[in-house]
C-alpha cells in the first residue's frame, strides 16, 4: 500500500513516484450512470490521477436497518469504483457521516432525525437547533453510524488498493464542527458530553485540565464538590471568570470532536478497512480545532484543507484577493505544514451553488496559481461535474450544476480548460512536489490564540487577522518572506529570526521555548510588547523577565517613530518604553526623541529587538523599517521586487532547483524589475509586466542558484 499511495510532509508517492495528487469530485449519486464512464474520461483528460465523492448516508440506508449499494442508479457505487480503476484512477471516498454536498440533513438520513430525538444536537439553554443538526457523540448517534459504516466497509473492501482495487484513502466526516458552529453554536447534548455524570466525557476533561476541584473553583469563582457537579450553563458574572469557563467548554467539545475521529477510524479499522484516512478542515480558521488530529490519528492520517475565495456576496471578496491569499492561503499552507501534513486542498474551488457572484475562469486559474505558489501538494477539483439530485434531497437546487467544469447535461465549461491548463502544470513541474517555499523569518503564532479567533471568545480572537495586517502585509512587500510557525509545540531551530506579535496571551510552553530560542543563538523580534498571562490567563511573565523591558502608558502625542535616520508615520504606540536593562540600547524614540519606542539587547548567545509599535500595513516606509530589524538581526534577504506592490514567492528543492512566482492580485496591469538573492550574490531575473489577476511562474536554470 505505501508504494501504491503515501504522502509525507514534503508531497505524495503515488505508484511509487512522487507527484501531486490531482483529483476531481464526480458524485456518482448524482450523475446519471450512463454518463459515468464518460464523465470519468473527461477527469483522466483534465490530468487527474484520482477521483473523489460522497458516499451519502442517506442514499444508502432510506430506512433502518435497509442498507443498499445497488438496486438504483444512485447506489451503486461498485459499479462508479470498477469505472475509475477501468481508467487508473485512484479513489478517495468521503462516507461522512456528514458530507453537507447542499444535501437534507447534512447527507444524513431522515428517519434519523426523526425517530431519534436523543441524537440532536442542542445549545447551552436546552434548546434545538434551528436546522436538524446532530450530537457527534450521542451514544445513539455513534450506533446508527457504526452500522452504516459497518455496511460501507463490507462493500468498499474489494476495492480496497491492497487487494488490487482503486480506493487509496478514505475520509473522516466532513468539515467537523461545522455542523454546529456554522449554526451558531457548539454542542451541550448531555448523553454526548456526558455533563453530570460520573466517568462522563466533560468531568473527565475538567479533572484532566485542572487535577482537581479546587484549581477549577479558583479559576471559574465557583464552589463545586465534584466535576460532575459543574454546569456548563452556570457562567460567572466575571468577565475573565467567564470567559475561561467558556474558553474551555469549546475546548472541550474541540476534544469531542477528536474522540469523534478516533472512533470513525476505528470503525473502519475494526470492520478490516485499513486505508490512510483524511480530514478537510473547512478553512483556515479552523485549523486549530484539529490541532491534536495528526498525533492521535497516526501517520497514515492526513489533514487538509478547503478553500473556496468566494461562494455567495457574503464571502467578502469576488476574486482570489490578496487579503484572501495573505490571511488564508498562506497561513493554512503554513499551519498544514508545522503538523506534518503535505498542504492539500481536498476541496479547490471549481464553481458555486450560486448563480452570482460568478466564477470566472481567469480568478480560478491566479487562484490555482496562488495556491501553487505557496506550496499545495495535492488538489481536489470540487465539484468537477453537476447532476441531478435524488428525489427532494437538495437544499439548493433540483439540478445540482454547481456551475461546475463539466455541467450537468456533461457540456465543458471554460473552467474545464482551466482545470487542464493547471493540471499541465502539477504534471510538468512534479520537482515541485519535494520543493518549500523558502523564507527568510518566522512569523510565532500559537494554536490557542488562534483557536480563540474561531470560538470567537477568547481575547486574543482576531489575532490572525492583526498579524497578517501588521507583519504579513509588511513581509509580502520586503525582501524577507515569512512563514509562520507554531511556537508553543517543538523546540525552535535558530536558522532565522523569529518575529513575535504582541497577543493578550502567551502559554507558559510557547514562552519557555521562545527564551530557550535566545538562550541558543536564536534571534527575536517582538512587536508590539509580550504577553504577561499564560493560556488561562494566569500571570506568566517569564518571557517579559527575561528580556528585561519594562513599560508604561504612552503619554507622546508626535506622530513620529523615529528609527535611526528613518521617520516612520503611522505607527501605534499604546506603550512606551521606561526602563531596559544594562548594556542594551535604545533604538527607535518619538519624534522628539524623549519617548523610547524600541531597544535592541543580547542574551545568552542571540539577541532581541523589542519594538513597542505596531501597525496597519499602509506605507513603504513601515516596510524598510522591519527589514531595518531583520537585517540586523541577521535575516537573509531573499528577492526584491522593484514594484513592492508585486508580490511572490520562491519554492526550492533539496538539490537547489527554484521556481519564482510573481503575483499581481489586483485589477490593473503592474510592472517590476526582480532581483534574486544567493548568499551575498544578487542576481537580476529582468524585468517583468503582469497582467491583471496574474500569477507567473518562473522556472530558474539550476546554475542560476548556484
Amino acid at each position: 500500500m505505501k508504494n501504491i499511495f503515501s504522502f509525507d510532509r514534503h508531497g505524495y508517492v503515488i505508484d511509487g513516484k512522487r507527484q501531486f495528487l490531482i483529483s476531481g469530485e464526480i458524485h456518482y449519486f448524482r450523475v446519471p450512470q450512463k454518463d459515468w464512464e464518460k464523465r470519468i474520461k473527461l477527469l483522466v483528460e483534465a490530468g487527474a490521477n484520482t477521483v473523489a465523492t460522497y458516499v451519502p448516508w442517506c442514499v444508502h440506508e432510506p430506512e433502518e436497518g435497509k442498507i443498499l449499494f445497488c438496486g438504483s442508479e444512485e447506489r451503486e457505487l461498485p459499479k462508479f469504483l470498477e469505472i475509475a480503476h477501468k481508467y487508473g484512477l485512484k479513489v478517495m471516498l468521503r462516507p461522512g457521516p456528514h458530507q453537507y454536498s447542499e444535501l437534507t440533513y447534512d447527507g444524513l438520513p431522515e428517519w434519523l432525525f426523526a425517530n431519534y430525538p436523543e441524537t440532536h444536537a442542542l445549545r447551552r439553554d436546552g434548546s434545538e437547533f434551528d436546522q436538524p443538526t446532530f450530537s457527534y457523540t450521542n451514544p445513539v448517534f455513534l450506533e446508527k453510524t457504526k452500522n452504516y459504516y459497518k455496511g460501507f466497509c463490507e462493500m468498499v473492501k474489494p476495492y480496497l488498493a491492497e487487494n488490487g482495487g482503486p480506493v487509496v484513502m478514505i475520509q473522516l466526516d466532513n468539515e467537523l464542527t461545522g455542523a454546529h458552529l456554522w449554526k451558531g453554536s457548539v454542542d451541550y447534548n448531555p448523553d454526548a458530553m456526558g455533563i453530570g455524570q460520573r466517568g462522563g466525557r466533560y468531568p473527565v476533561f475538567l479533572e484532566k485540565k485542572f487535577g482537581t476541584v479546587a484549581s477549577l473553583n479558583e479559576s471559574y469563582g465557583t464552589a463545586y464538590v465534584s466535576f460532575e457537579d459543574v454546569d456548563p450553563n452556570h457562567l460567572s458574572a466575571d468577565p475573565l471568570q467567564r470567559t475561561r469557563q467558556e474558553r474551555d467548554y469549546f475546548e472541550f467539545y474541540c476534544e469531542t470532536v477528536t474522540q469523534f475521529a478516533e472512533i470513525l477510524q476505528g470503525y473502519l479499522h475494526e470492520f478490516g478497512v485499513h486505508v490512510p484516512t483524511t480530514h478537510n478542515a473547512s478553512g483556515t480558521s479552523m485549523l486549530p480545532v484539529f490541532k491534536d488530529f495528526n498525533r492521535r490519528l497516526g501517520e497514515d492520517f492526513l489533514l487538509s484543507i478547503d478553500f473556496y475565495y468566494v461562494l455567495t456576496y457574503g464571502s467578502g471578496q469576488t476574486s482570489p484577493t490578496p487579503k484572501y491569499v495573505a490571511e488564508n492561503v498562506m497561513v493554512g499552507a503554513d499551519l498544514l505544514e508545522s503538523m506534518g501534513n503535505p498542504f492539500s486542498i481536498l476541496e479547490m474551488q471549481a464553481g458555486t451553488f450560486t448563480q452570482v457572484p460568478p466564477v470566472l475562469p481567469e480568478d480560478l486559474e491566479t487562484f490555482y496559481m496562488a495556491n501553487l505558489a505557496m506550496g499545495v501538494k495535492g488538489v481536489n477539483y470540487y465539484v468537477f461535474t453537476g447532476g441531478k439530485n435524488s428525489g427532494d434531497l437538495g437544499t439548493t437546487a433540483y439540478v445540482y450544476d454547481y456551475r461546475a467544469c463539466v455541467s450537468a447535461d456533461g457540456k465543458k465549461r471554460p473552467n474545464y480548460q482551466v482545470i487542464k491548463r493547471f493540471s499541465k502544470v502539477l504534471r510538468e513541474n512534479e520537482w515541485l512536489v519535494s520543493a518549500d517555499r523558502v523564507g527568510a523569518v518566522r512569523i510565532a503564532v500559537e494554536m490557542q490564540s488562534l483557536m480563540d479567533g474561531r470560538s470567537k471568545l477568547g481575547k486574543d480572537r482576531n489575532l490572525r487577522a492583526d498579524v497578517v495586517s501588521c507583519i504579513g502585509y509588511t513581509l509580502m512587500t520586503s525582501r524577507y518572506p515569512g512563514v509562520y510557525t507554531d511556537v508553543g509545540g517543538a523546540a525552535l531551530p535558530t536558522d532565522q529570526p523569529i518575529i513575535l506579535y504582541t497577543s493578550y496571551s502567551l502559554s507558559r510552553r510557547a514562552q519557555e521555548n521562545l527564551i530557550d530560542f535566545v538562550k541558543r543563538g536564536g534571534q527575536l523580534l517582538v512587536v508590539g510588547g509580550v504577553a504577561t498571562v499564560d493560556e488561562n490567563y494566569c500571570p506568566c511573565t517569564l518571557l517579559a523577565d527575561f528580556l528585561g523591558v519594562k513599560t508604561a502608558k504612552n503619554d507622546s502625542v508626535s506622530p513620529i517613530t523615529r528609527v535611526g535616520e528613518r521617520n516612520v508615520y503611522c505607527i501605534n504606540h499604546a506603550q512606551k518604553i521606561v526602563s531596559f536593562a544594562e548594556g542594551d540600547r535604545a533604538i527607535a524614540f518619538d519624534g522628539t526623541g524623549k519617548s523610547v519606542y524600541g531597544v535592541a539587547g543580547a542574551r545568552g548567545q542571540g539577541s532581541f529587538i523589542y519594538f513597542g509599535g505596531t501597525w496597519l500595513m499602509t506605507n513603504f516606509e513601515q516596510t524598510a523599517m522591519l527589514e531595518g530589524f531583520l537585517n540586523d538581526l541577521g535575516a537573509r534577504p531573499v528577492l526584491s521586487c522593484s514594484n513592492p506592490c508585486v508580490n511572490y514567492t520562491v519554492r526550492r528543492d533539496e538539490n537547489g532547483k527554484t521556481a519564482v512566482f510573481l503575483m499581481n492580485l489586483y485589477a490593473g496591469r503592474q510592472r517590476t524589475e526582480v532581483t534574486l538573492y544567493d548568499g551575498d550574490k544578487e542576481i537580476s531575473l529582468g524585468k517583468f509586466s503582469l497582467e491583471s489577476m496574474k500569477v507567473k511562474m518562473l522556472v530558474l536554470p539550476q546554475e542560476t542558484n548556484g
